[in-house]
């Protein structure tokens, strides 16, 4: 098919870009074929690309939007559909902010796409597979890594900083670290995260750590962003200090839960919210104070949090008291939430917890009836009397 150019101008000059075929509209979109064409999205706004076929890196990526000796990226505002396509040998070697497969995506979306990364590290602030911060649109994108990605802060599988929407992806890793705000599916939430399951060791290799979760590092509330959610979403795997390749050791870790290590609210206003509902975290957790089978620690007089339908079966190690199969305090709202009490061999729950009735065996935990209102029908499935119930 022959090839339509398109031709950009701009402050140095006019330049001619060629693609497979397109215009760059959402009828008729470029199509790339090759990491040259790849690469070339950073030079458009608002523009509508397709893969046509799966590519292989050859060399280390600079991420699409990424300014050399700056930590000021070019906005992503592109839709790039992967059309479930693969890019392969993904490999970040980065000392700047902002570092994945795109810097930085605005106004943008990243969909349909399987994503191979090697073994990746960045120096700085904001990792992910997908992007270093996103406040566009990520849905349907698989993130698989037999090796690690290790940052210093704000690390996630999908990407480090989420202001925007993350739908239905998966993150598939060895080892994910960072010195703070880890998760697997991003190191900070602002946004709202649906439909995304994670399987990886998450944990930091240095003696300190915080703000460590299954699914986010920390979910925070602002004025701009006065309401977040993390709904239908599951972690598997274990969370703690790591001495690579791979043991768990407690240290001096703190904030860690098995789907949010905090929700925070920093500016303390009483109207702000966060929703947690329909999600699960088969984990062990290891760390120094704070740690929560579902959530490790919130701002302090921060009401408006409702967790609801979920569960945590693993078990957790502290050197300190503030631990928890559901949450280590008191004055959050939970509706039908559950943690195995068999696996907790560590310590268990005093009956005047608020907590203690979650508590279930091995066996309950294993039939539908110990679920209370929870939808069977279009959410949850179970495979009754052989394991706990897991997401549609």
């Amino acid at each position: 098919m022959p090839a339509e150019n398109t031709v950009i101008t701009a402050n140095f000059g006019t330049y001619t870009y060629e693609f497979e075929s397109g215009n760059g509209t959402e009828e008729k979109p470029y199509v790339i074929k090759n990491d040259y064409q790849l690469k070339l999205m950073e030079k458009f706004n608002n523009t509508y690309f397709i893969l046509s076929d799966d590519i292989s890196l050859s060399s280390t990526w600079t991420a699409i939007g990424k300014i050399a000796s700056s930590d000021n990226p070019v906005h992503f505002s592109n839709h790039f559909d992967g059309q479930n396509h693969h890019i392969y040998n993904l490999k970040i070697n980065d000392n700047s902010m902002f570092s994945g497969l795109i810097s930085y995506i605005s106004t943008g979306s990243v969909k349909n796409l399987n994503i191979e990364i090697k073994n990746s590290e960045s120096d700085n602030m904001h990792l992910g597979a997908v992007s270093g911060w996103n406040r566009g649109l990520i849905e349907n994108v698989n993130v698989i890594s037999s090796g690690y990605i290790a940052g210093i802060s704000y690390t996630g599988g999908i990407t480090g900083t989420n202001y925007g929407d993350i739908i239905n992806c998966n993150v598939n890793a060895g080892y994910i670290f960072s010195d703070s705000y880890l998760g697997g599916i991003a190191g900070i939430n602002y946004g709202n995260i649906y439909g995304c399951s994670v399987k990886a060791i998450l944990g930091s290799y240095k003696t300190t750590a915080n703000y460590l979760g299954g699914i986010v590092g920390s979910d925070n509330v602002s004025e701009l962003y006065p309401e977040s959610s993390l709904k239908n979403c599951s972690f598997e795997g274990s969370i703690g200090f790591i001495k690579y390749p791979g043991s768990i050791d407690n240290k001096y870790n703190l904030y860690i839960g098995g789907i949010a290590g905090a929700f925070a609210n920093k500016e303390k206003n009483e109207n702000y919210s966060i929703l947690l509902e329909n999600c699960y975290s088969k984990s062990n957790l290891n760390g120094n104070d704070y740690l929560g089978g579902i959530l490790g620690y919130k701002s302090e007089n921060f009401k408006n949090i409702y967790i609801s339908d979920s569960y945590y079966a693993g078990d957790i190690i502290s050197l300190k008291e503030n631990k928890n199969p559901v949450f280590p305090g008191n004055d959050i709202n939970i509706n039908s939430v559950y943690y195995d009490k068999d696996k907790l061999t560590h310590f268990s729950l005093p009956p005047e917890n608020t907590f203690y009735n979650c508590g279930k065996t091995t066996s309950e935990m294993f039939q539908k009836l110990t679920y209370s209102g929870w939808d069977f029908e279009n959410i949850w499935n179970i495979a009754e009397g052989n394991d706990y119930p897991y997401l549609k």
